[in-house]
């Protein structure tokens, strides 16, 4: 992992059922076994299924209470039959009430060139938007447009984020990624090997970073202390959702010099959630 692009973070994710988020209306058509409440399910392989969806579908979340949020994240969002798409978005709104008639505001504009790719979305894909600042509501839209009937794993409002400065503090020198391939190995009677591939290929990222303030270890606190996903960009500005790796559960914060006692090392490991 180079130094070529600062990562952005994601964090505190208040579209969560178990935080009191919920759905409040869909315009698609439910799958009985796929219903519409498995975007704020915390675990984002509970799929929902939107089927035969006007367009646009307007997906209506309400957040617990009013909270401050400065990103959104979409995790496992794909077409059900693989299907091309054609100018395919999501705007991102907010409002006052659950009607969506007082102070509807158009946060974020989410392109298909900018999420999706030029024409087609076969496999899971995962995305974050970061805004420009917080915008503080419970009433939140997620309004799709030009999709054909399709899968949304997780939908997250993030009430959290930190964009790494890309020098001084937040300097990454040391940072890695490693690609990790869940299997069981064993062997036979006769000594040949047994490899059972288990899970799908994810990534595990170390970061690293030193700051001239406690601004990051701010930060990585928070992290460790939510034991809940979150969302980060690699050295390619592209997104990942993740939880922290057992590390995090004995966080380390190394203060560096004598005479500088808020200029901190510390190591961030997480994990790709495989798609």
């Amino acid at each position: 992992m180079g130094n070529t692009t600062p990562p952005r973070m994601l964090y505190n994710d208040y579209g969560d059922a178990r935080l009191g988020a919920s759905v409040l209306a869909c315009q698609a058509t439910a799958d009985p076994l796929y219903p519409f409440a498995n975007v704020i399910n915390r675990d984002r392989h509970v799929i929902a299924a939107l089927l035969s969806p006007p367009n646009p579908c307007n997906l209506d979340i309400a957040l617990a209470t009013n909270y401050d949020i400065y990103g959104v994240g979409f995790c496992n969002l794909f077409p059900v039959s693989g299907t091309a798409l054609v100018q395919a978005g999501v705007d991102v709104y907010a409002a006052s009430n659950a009607a969506f008639t007082q102070d509807l505001q158009l946060v974020q504009s989410v392109s298909q060139f900018g999420f999706i790719g030029a024409s087609s979305a076969s496999s899971p894909k995962t995305y974050g938007v970061l805004f420009t600042g917080a915008y503080n509501s419970k009433y939140w839209r997620f309004q799709f447009k030009g999709w054909p009937s399709f899968y949304a794993g997780r939908l997250a409002l993030f009430g959290a984020a930190y964009d790494m400065p890309a020098a001084g503090k937040g300097a990454r020198a040391g940072s890695s990624y490693a690609l990790v391939t869940p299997r069981n190995r064993g062997r036979a009677l006769g000594g040949g090997p047994i490899i059972e591939d288990i899970g799908a290929q994810r990534q595990r990222f170390t970061l690293r970073f030193r700051g001239t303030d406690e601004d990051i270890r701010n930060q990585v606190e928070q992290l460790a202390q939510q034991r809940r996903p979150w969302m980060h960009t690699d050295h390619d500005a592209q997104w990942f959702h993740v939880e922290m790796t057992e590390t995090g559960d004995e966080q380390e914060f190394e203060q560096v010099g004598v005479g500088y006692p808020n200029v901190w090392e510390t190591t961030v490991e997480t994990e790709q959630l495989a798609p």
